[in-house]
């Protein structure tokens, strides 16, 4: 199951279009530039790109345009549009970070890890751009997957100096904690990790849950997944949490509990 899946591809443009000397057609650019964006935001994809296409239109060297289509694509799930018109993006504004970024993380999804180190790696020369607390992020998680986890780690403390409320990272770390078998500090890093712009989102909640199920505080982690049954009725993570209540149920009746952090932490994964 993917979560958080706005910390991949999260860099859409806010800019609008550049004066230009047929000021009508900037204008009609900017309008659809404007309405595209906004659509975008509120994820009708194909809407936004109807109007980041009529833009493109009026003004085709406009970066951020192109960029912003490329989310459109990417969320509609064509990737080959997405990353053309991202390197479009490039080739119009070599230093347009966001595009960079997005471009990594398009590499990232595809799998090709190595790709996107590198222009991730790139992408920190830029000392102005302010979302690297991001881009460590990825960091971290390419390095969590070739199985590096101390250096993964150091990304991601990293990305929480560039960002303390920066949930993924919490979110990740609590993960590693509860892989090293440390519940109690992973807990706290769940605690974190459901703050600020990761509140409505349900994982959080659920590894929060498991880490206390792993201390044996059984009450408290059924509070946890009674809660998130309450607020994400309709998630993956209601059926999870219905699981481990019923888990939580049986270890209560056994009087010697069984061991049951193995298949606690591979019945999920990120």
């Amino acid at each position: 199951m993917r979560s958080l899946a706005f910390v991949f591809l999260a860099s859409i443009m806010l800019f609008s279009c550049a004066s230009k000397p047929d000021k009508a057609v900037m204008k009609k650019a900017d309008i659809h530039y404007t309405y595209g964006t906004e659509e975008l935001f509120n994820k009708n994809y194909t809407q936004a790109i109807s109007h980041l296409l009529k833009a493109a239109e009026l003004d085709p060297d406009n970066d951020k345009i192109h960029n912003n289509l490329a989310m459109a694509y990417y969320f509609k799930d064509e990737k080959e549009m997405a990353i053309k018109h991202i390197k479009r993006a490039l080739e119009i504004n070599p230093k347009n970070t966001d595009s960079l970024v997005n471009l990594a993380s398009l590499y990232f999804e595809e799998g090709d890890l190595q790709k996107a180190e590198k222009i991730y790696l790139d992408s920190l020369k830029d000392l102005t751009f302010e979302k690297h607390a991001r881009t460590y992020y990825n960091l971290g998680l390419i390095e969590v997957k070739r199985n590096n986890l101390a250096k993964g780690r150091t990304y991601l403390d990293k990305s929480l100096k560039q960002s303390e409320d920066f949930c993924p990272s919490w979110l990740q770390l609590g993960i590693l904690d509860l892989k090293a078998k440390k519940p109690k500090d992973a807990a706290k890093k769940f605690h974190q990790a459901r703050m600020g712009s990761c509140a409505n989102d349900p994982a959080p909640l659920y590894w929060h849950g498991v880490a206390l199920m792993e201390s044996k505080e059984f009450l408290n982690a059924r509070m946890k997944f009674d809660e998130l049954e309450t607020k994400f009725a309709d998630s993956d993570y209601s059926r999870l949490a219905q699981q481990k209540l019923t888990e939580i149920t049986l270890l209560e009746n056994e009087t010697s509990p069984k061991n049951y952090s193995q298949s606690t932490l591979e019945d999920h994964s990120f």
